[in-house]
């Protein structure tokens, strides 16, 4: 599946930057939904990124979840914690949090998981959504933050939004317990 790279900001935030022992699994995974939704829910995983947590300090700020987790991921892909890499030709393959933070590298997919497992891991629900970018077959994250809020983090850059921008077209929402096709106007 070809992804579309974002942009956005960074900013400190309590999650850790570490090693990653733990080495999940891999799918290749087919084009169809019913299967791309299994293979989110199996490899959906909040307890793998759990350790990339630590408690906000006293008297602290609350940066809220989805801000952590966008500027974590910025700062991984600004300094070559994360990579992009697109899958070979003959696998879409998709991963594991923990495969993927030990890999170093993966697609929309494989950083939506990540992403969603993270923002799980923080006390949030949300929805990995697979649809197109523009011409392309992509992965991005939705939900709701701690205050209700309704927010966007485009995978492959950590970029945050809070409405959807233009070009992304879901086909599939998917968390841990559900998936659905998009409702399409």
């Amino acid at each position: 599946m070809p992804c579309a790279v974002g942009t956005g900001g960074s900013m400190t935030s309590h999650l850790r930057a570490g090693r990653y022992i733990h080495r999940g699994k891999c799918l290749c995974v087919a084009f169809d939904a019913t299967t791309r939704c299994r293979a989110i829910q199996a490899l959906w995983s909040a307890a793998e990124v759990a350790h990339l947590w630590h408690a906000a300090p006293a008297g602290s700020y609350a940066v809220p979840v989805p801000l952590q987790v966008s500027a974590w991921l910025q700062d991984q892909f600004r300094f070559g914690g994360l990579q992009y890499l697109p899958d070979p030709e003959y696998c879409d393959e998709w991963c594991s949090p923990s495969r993927t933070l030990a890999r170093g590298y993966g697609d929309c997919d494989d950083f939506a998981i990540l992403t969603a497992s993270m923002l799980e891991a923080g006390g949030l629900s949300v929805w990995v959504l697979v649809g197109q970018y523009g011409e392309q077959g992509h992965a991005w994250v939705e939900g709701y933050d701690e205050a209700g809020r309704p927010f966007m983090i485009e995978p492959t850059s950590g970029g945050l939004f809070t409405v959807r921008p233009h070009g992304y077209h879901p086909q599939l929402l998917t968390n841990p317990r559900d998936c659905q096709r998009a409702w399409v106007a």
